[in-house]
């Protein structure tokens, strides 16, 4: 359930993986409290190509700027290399 409206399906997904990619980072944290390092990055997979080249991008995009600072942390967890949004087929993403 989102709390936010979307104003396009690619606003929508990248809201999604940023909500994604919170819960990827608070699991990563819990591992490392577990003894258990993260080397690498965590791959989320993503079926809007729009959206993943939005998390790609460094700073926000002249589309999605109206949307809400907060989301736009997945940006900064993509360029340190916590998350890795990676482009799956909408078939292959089930």
């Amino acid at each position: 359930f989102q709390s936010t409206i979307s104003q396009s399906s690619t606003e929508a997904e990248f809201i999604a993986a940023a909500e994604a990619g919170k819960l990827a980072l608070y699991l990563r944290s819990l591992l490392t409290d577990l003894g258990i390092d993260q080397i690498m990055a965590t791959t989320l997979y993503e079926d809007n190509a729009a959206a993943v080249a939005m998390a790609n991008a460094s700073r926000p995009t002249r589309r999605g700027r109206h949307m809400d600072i907060k989301h736009f942390s997945l940006l900064d967890w993509v360029s340190t290399d916590q998350l890795i949004l990676s482009s799956i087929s909408t078939h292959d993403n089930s």
